[in-house]
């Protein structure tokens, strides 16, 4: 082989690890982001808008949504975490944390001179490994009264005592049958309102104001008709 096809197969090969390198390093940019908030004691992380709007959360899908990703790669990364929320409603950030180790790895292998289809294939057997070892430790709960039940309440809550009592409670209320259900969500059936006390409310809340100051505020005995469509000809 002549120097110059030397030059130019080098060449080649650097313009991969450079391609490379650039979808990695924006991988662990959207994983730096939420990696900081991850656990029980998990810091905030402040999100400044272009229009100057502040929010103040350690909840990984809220920053991954707000965040403005140009990359394709980093836009993919936050498409995952957009999926995990909707179809599971946690785990968002330790999916996100998971998918920056694994291509942070996957590329100190690249490196090495490690083909990439070896990669990933070593990758996938090391999932379906975890996987299996998951399901061979997890201890399911099958009754709600179960003690651990709290314990789950108190990490996801991060160790807000009173709010694990809330979802817990909550989640006796609504009944093993009903959380089993895949298309019912407990999260998806908890409303915040500013400066309201935490409770759980048995019944329907509808968050609407009075047609007229001169309506009563409390109505006992009597019978709604709730309309869930605009009234019009």
């Amino acid at each position: 082989m002549s120097l110059k096809q030397q030059a130019s197969q080098g060449a080649e090969i650097n313009e991969k690890l450079a391609a490379l390198m650039t979808n990695s390093n924006a991988v662990r940019a959207i994983a730096s982001a939420v990696e900081g908030t991850l656990g029980p004691k998990g810091l905030d992380t402040m999100l400044v808008d272009k229009f100057g709007e502040v929010v103040i959360t350690n909840d990984g899908v809220t920053i991954l949504t707000m965040m403005e990703a140009n990359h394709p790669a980093a836009r993919m990364v936050i498409n995952i975490a957009k999926s995990q929320q909707e179809e599971i409603g946690d785990g968002t950030t330790t999916a996100t944390v998971m998918a920056g180790a694994l291509v942070s790895a996957g590329v100190e292998q690249v490196v090495k001179g490690v083909p990439v289809a070896r990669v990933i294939e070593g990758i996938r057997a090391g999932v379906r490994r975890a996987l299996e070892v998951m399901k061979e430790q997890a201890i399911p709960l099958e009754d709600l009264q179960h003690p651990w039940l709290k314990q789950v309440a108190l990490v996801a809550g991060r160790e807000h005592q009173d709010i694990a009592d809330l979802v817990v409670e909550a989640a006796r209320l609504i009944g093993k049958e009903k959380l089993l259900d895949p298309n019912f969500k407990l999260s998806d059936t908890v409303t915040s309102e500013e400066g309201a006390t935490n409770q759980v409310f048995m019944g329907v809340i509808l968050n609407k104001e009075t047609m007229n100051k001169q309506m009563p505020r409390q109505l006992e005995n009597v019978k709604v008709l709730v309309i869930d469509d605009a009234l019009e000809p």
